[in-house]
């Protein structure tokens, strides 16, 4: 803004209603954020900082085998 006042952050949010932020924290991943921030305008900088960052893709197994918690419990404590 040229007017002297600090820039707001407009988040519009599901029931596509618009709240202004005067700072917004992203919890996410960097390739989330760029989704995100490239829908409602990014700035160079932002562009640049965020698209750095490389991903893999991760596989997660979800059990309730005692017997294998145990395992990795162990070994994990020991490093």
């Amino acid at each position: 803004m040229d007017d002297g006042q600090k820039k707001k952050v407009v988040l519009t949010i599901a029931n596509d209603e618009h709240v202004e932020y005067d700072h917004v924290i992203l919890s996410c991943h960097s390739d989330t954020a760029l989704e995100m921030l490239r829908a409602g305008g990014i700035t160079e900088e932002e562009e640049r900082v965020l698209s750095q960052f490389d991903w893999n893709h991760n596989e997660a197994v979800l059990h309730s085998d005692e017997k294998v918690h145990a395992f990795f419990y162990t070994l994990f404590s020991l490093s």
